[in-house]
């Protein structure tokens, strides 16, 4: 999930805090259509958890 909100291509040029307020938003939003894996991932400077789709 991170990597997809990260690379998607916005419409509008979007801020990196915007893509990390999305991944929040998704993953609180969709936790029943969500793995949650338990592990975490970090990338520039950023740990995240790792969620893949149902």
């Amino acid at each position: 999930l991170f990597a997809f909100v990260m690379n998607y291509h916005y419409d509008k040029k979007q801020s990196r805090e915007d893509k990390l307020v999305y991944f929040c938003q998704i993953a609180s939003q969709y936790v029943d259509k969500l793995k949650f894996t338990g592990n975490y991932a970090e990338a520039d400077g950023v740990e995240y958890p790792v969620i893949f789709p149902r």
